[in-house]
Order: structure tokens, then C-alpha cells, then sequence
């Protein structure tokens, strides 16, 4: 039976990451973010720690309120706003507890927003975080954030574009090492791995890349063909490559407390529909497309005359 009680701390301050959600007052972050850093970055580790210790506890409860669920985030973004490269390997522990744990606390941010804390906690230790693509008990949106962050690195600081190629030609020589059967291999993260490719326009590793294809390992429907990554590179990196960053701590809350369905539900949802609105509900109904799908090598309907992909595909 897992416990009940929350670690103790060496600043009580952190206490309130177990109180509220993301409306917590700024005030209260603050203060904390003011704690002496060493002590305060370890109160962090020791709370994603807790996320890991009482997983079944508060997945097995239905009756714990959904802001006193949040301290994952808190330490999270908490950590990133530090900066914190020494917390990294407390960091992929949590997202390395197979895929019901990283779902549960954090929901569609692990798709949609924490490559962002990634990227400011393991800044310069690619390396280190690239271990998640090879472990097989990852699941596939787990595997591909060493991609994530990597490709958005090369985006936003362009003056390291050469040292990411670097570890991307590292990296795919060793994915290249592994066998067919290998339980590291996962076709839904190696096809994002192109994607994220083709976003940095990485012509240098086209060699590798269809070594990919050829092992048989990139699924056609989501990244297309080996020829359709060639030629589109030829295009320049796509105006949707780079991600909008949401900026420090106070951002990521602003961003949470104005998006998230729990904060814009007046009923206010439970723990697994905080974030995901319910498609099943009559208010959606069904979607159904009105229009023939384009392909990527068809006429563009702007009537350039140019192909699609070379045209209005990224507008």
C-alpha cells in the first residue's frame, strides 16, 4: 500500500505545489523561485520523485481534487525556469515508468508542451536524454522527445545547427546498429524522427535517412516517402517547423489555466478529462470532411500551378 503523506521538504514554502493548480498566486511561486537554488531544485526532484512513489495511490483515488494533482507540473516547470541540467536524470526517471505513469500525470502535454521543459533542462545533455528512444518499455511519444527537443534546438539557436546534426548522425548510426527484431524499435517514433528531419532541412543525413526506409522501418503514412523527404528539403524548413515556446513559469501557467478544460469547464471534470475535451459528447458530433483530400503532389487549388507540397501545404 503506497503512502499517504507527501516527502518532507527543506523549504515548507514548496508545500503550496500540493494545494493549487495552476491558479496558484504568483506571489507564492515567486518566493519559491527566490529559495536558495540548490536546496530548491533537490525539494523538485524529491516531488517528481513522490510522482513516481504514489502513482498507484492517487491513480486508485478518485477523490483527491485535481489541484492537489498538479505538483508534477509544478516541479517540472519549475526545474526548467532553473534551468536545472543536474536534475535530468530525476526528470527521465518519471517519464521512463512505462506509459501509464507520464500519462496519467501529465495528459497531452507530453505531446504538446514538454519538449519545452525538456529543452531547458537537458539544453546540452542530448546525449543523456537520447537513452529514452532505446529503452523498450518507452512508449512511442516518449521514445521521440530526444528528436523533439534536438530539432528544436537547431531551430531556435541556429548557431547550433552543426552540433545537432552531429548528434543526430550519432544517433541514427546507432538506431542503424540495432536489429529488426529489436524491442527498441518503433516505427511511429523513427517516422517523427524523419519528420523532424525534414523540419531542420538535415540534407547531410539523407545517406542514413534512407537507410531507414530501406530496413523498413518509416511508415509511409506519416512521413511520406524516402523521394517525397528528399525533394521537399529542397524546399527550405517549413514555416510550422518552429514550435512557439509559452516563455517562463508565469507563461506556462497563463497558457494552462486559459487552455486546459478544466479551467474553462464550468462543471469542472475529473482527473482524466482535465485536459481532453470528450469527442464522444452530441456537442462535437461527428466530423466528416467536406472537401476531397489533397495530395502532396497534386495541383496546388490556389492555381499557382505548382504541386500542393510546393505551395500552399505549409500556409
Amino acid at each position: 500500500m503506497q503512502k499517504e503523506n507527501k516527502p518532507t521538504f527543506h523549504h515548507p514554502e514548496v508545500d503550496a505545489f500540493y494545494q493549487y493548480g495552476m491558479d496558484i498566486p504568483q506571489d507564492k511561486v515567486k518566493a519559491i523561485l527566490e529559495l536558495p537554488r540548490e536546496t530548491l531544485v533537490k525539494d523538485m526532484e524529491a516531488i517528481l520523485q513522490d510522482a513516481v512513489d504514489r502513482y498507484e495511490y492517487f491513480s486508485g483515488n478518485d477523490n483527491i481534487p485535481f489541484e492537489e494533482m498538479c505538483f508534477p507540473h509544478h516541479a517540472l516547470w519549475t526545474l526548467a525556469d532553473l534551468n536545472a541540467e543536474e536534475a535530468l536524470p530525476t526528470v527521465l526517471n518519471l517519464l521512463r515508468q512505462g506509459e501509464d505513469v507520464p500519462e496519467f500525470w501529465f495528459a497531452d502535454a507530453i505531446t504538446e508542451n514538454i519538449w519545452e521543459e525538456l529543452l531547458a533542462i537537458a539544453n546540452h545533455k542530448l546525449e543523456l536524454l537520447s537513452t529514452l528512444f532505446f529503452e523498450p518499455e518507452n512508449s512511442w511519444i516518449i521514445k521521440i522527445q530526444p528528436s523533439i527537443v534536438a530539432c528544436q534546438v537547431a531551430l531556435h539557436f541556429p548557431e547550433r545547427r552543426e552540433e545537432v546534426i552531429k548528434w543526430y548522425r550519432n544517433f541514427l548510426e546507432r538506431l542503424l546498429l540495432l536489429k529488426d527484431d529489436d524491442r527498441a524499435i518503433n516505427g511511429d517514433a523513427i517516422s517523427s524522427l524523419v519528420v523532424d528531419l525534414y523540419y531542420i532541412n538535415a540534407k547531410e543525413l539523407l545517406p542514413e535517412i534512407k537507410k531507414l526506409y530501406e530496413r523498413g522501418w518509416v511508415f509511409i503514412g506519416v512521413a511520406g516517402t524516402y523521394e517525397d523527404i528528399a525533394e521537399s528539403m529542397e524546399d527550405g524548413i517549413p514555416g510550422h517547423a518552429k514550435r512557439k515556446m509559452r516563455g517562463n513559469i508565469f507563461g506556462k501557467y497563463k497558457y494552462a489555466s486559459s487552455n486546459w478544460l478544466y479551467y474553462r469547464e464550468p462543471s469542472k471534470p475529473n482527473r482524466k478529462e482535465q485536459i481532453e475535451p470528450n469527442y464522444t459528447s452530441p456537442d462535437f458530433g461527428t466530423v466528416k470532411r467536406t472537401t476531397p483530400k489533397i495530395g502532396r503532389n497534386d495541383p496546388c487549388t490556389c492555381g499557382s500551378g505548382k504541386k500542393y507540397k510546393k505551395c500552399c501545404l505549409n500556409k
